[in-house]
């Protein structure tokens, strides 16, 4: 489903519940999201690069993106253990182009994706 109407640049939590005649369910676990900044997004980082450390740690290293039309505030790590609904999202200055992601489960994968931000 798509919800519209929202503003540009604003922090949102959503849920989901389910209704029926008999009555309204429990409602689902929030996720908080931000919309896109009004204006240009900044390209993706480039050369995003995964190395294991140990069983519970990885590394993630980038570079910047090129072609800015405005100066990037920071990053963004978003990673997710696939298959659950939990989304973890982390933010770091913009000179960072490494951190480690720590205390992870060595018995599930993860989704890990890196966006820079202007706004």
């Amino acid at each position: 489903q798509t919800i519209t109407g929202l503003e540009p640049g604003v922090d949102y939590n959503i849920w989901v519940l389910a209704f029926s005649p008999a009555g309204v369910g429990p409602r689902s676990n929030s996720l908080s999201v931000r919309t896109f900044p009004q204006g240009p997004v900044p390209r993706a980082p480039a050369d995003v690069q995964m190395a294991v450390v140990n069983p519970t740690t990885v590394r993630l290293n980038w570079e910047p993106p090129t072609s800015l039309s405005s100066p990037i505030l920071g990053f963004r790590i978003f990673y997710n253990p696939i298959l659950t609904n939990v989304l973890n999202v982390l933010e770091v200055g913009p000179t960072v182009t490494e951190y480690r992601l720590m205390d992870l489960d060595p018995y599930l994968s993860y989704n890990t994706w890196v966006l820079a931000f202007t706004e």
